[in-house]
């Protein structure tokens, strides 16, 4: 079973589709935009990072392509996980993370 939680922030991601990967160097902020999937979907949301010190992402597609979320993860000294169902990783480090609701035709922006 996929987290519920990543590092406090209530949201279930499993099979969620990952719509796109934003990155803001001047800000130190990554946000990653999700379609929810089961019981919340259609609801869109962003995972938002504030205070990113280390981005990394994985587009390997070992177990075979796939834009849908398998799990996420805390790890300790402040790193989020969010593994896909292609078996790529994307690792955060960052101070803190906030969930965003979003609109279907919302800019990644606002």
């Amino acid at each position: 079973m996929a987290t519920k939680s990543v590092r406090g922030v209530d949201v279930y991601l499993h099979d969620a589709t990952l719509t796109s990967i934003e990155l803001v160097w001047d800000t130190r902020t990554c946000a990653i935009h999700l379609s929810l999937a089961g019981a919340d979907f259609g609801r869109h949301v962003s995972l938002v990072w504030h205070g990113v010190t280390h981005f990394s992402v994985s587009a390997e597609h070992t177990w075979g392509q796939s834009a849908s979320v398998n799990e996420a993860r805390s790890l300790p000294g402040n790193v989020d996980e969010i593994e896909m169902q292609s078996g790529d990783i994307l690792r955060i480090q960052a101070e803190a993370l906030t969930l965003r609701e979003r609109f279907a035709n919302a800019s990644s922006r606002e």
